[in-house]
């Protein structure tokens, strides 16, 4: 999840599919919170993305003793220095459709708050070229190719814990799409937060982020079959 005072975006990324000679990212579903890039994304990237909302909430609470591990990660600049609280962030994301709001997931980030941490070490500079697969979409039917240019330091960190909808909301979701076309969208909606819920591997924070996005190609031309 990119969270910035210009744009709030969040990509839920499936998985890659290998196209030689390197693998691409694909994108399940993209929330971002701007009416304008949403539509600019779906015609232009073929992106499957849909209007969000992001609300967050910070509160600061003592931090608890670290455990050897812990310290043991912050030695080596793997995770924030220490301090005498840590900042909790929840943020509900919530999908727009058709002017009501569906609720996502409720994702809790932990940072720590202290003088150090805006000298601590950010881990190390990298410069990468990430591919990404895109289309088939009914608002783009052509498969695209595209890739972003990113500079910035990275860092392992503790993840994120994302929870899903209550089943209250989920009930009053599925009330309302009663339609095939709702249901299907439903059902993208629910593979994409079952992603977001599977157990994390690796967490990574990226600081002084740079991106340039390069301009789509297609790969091959309009096709009957959308995603």
């Amino acid at each position: 999840m990119c969270y910035s005072n210009a744009i709030v975006q969040l990509v839920v990324l499936a998985g890659l599919v290998w196209n030689p000679p390197t693998y691409c990212a694909w994108s399940a579903r993209v929330l971002v919170g701007s009416d304008e890039a949403c539509l600019h994304g779906r015609k232009v990237f073929g992106l499957p993305s849909q209007v969000g909302r992001f609300s967050k909430k910070i509160t600061a609470l003592p931090q608890t003793p670290e455990s050897k591990t812990s310290n043991f990660l912050s030695t080596i600049g793997l995770t924030a220095s220490s301090s005498s609280y840590r900042n909790h962030m929840d943020v509900e994301v919530r999908e727009i459709k058709n002017q009501t709001a569906m609720n996502i997931c409720n994702i809790n980030l932990n940072a720590t708050v202290s003088q150090q941490d805006s000298k601590g070490w950010l881990g190390p500079f990298i410069k990468m070229s990430l591919p990404n697969l895109s289309g088939r979409t009914k608002h783009n039917s052509n498969l695209l190719k595209y890739s972003c240019q990113i500079e910035c330091r990275v860092r392992a960190v503790r993840p994120a814990k994302v929870s899903g909808p209550s089943a209250l909301d989920a009930d009053k979701e599925n009330s309302t799409e009663n339609q095939s076309s709702n249901v299907e969208s439903g059902t993208k909606r629910n593979s994409s937060i079952s992603v977001m819920l599977s157990k994390p591997i690796l967490a990574l924070e990226f600081n002084h982020m740079k991106m340039r996005v390069e301009a789509p190609t297609t790969v091959a031309a309009c096709s009957q079959n959308t995603i």
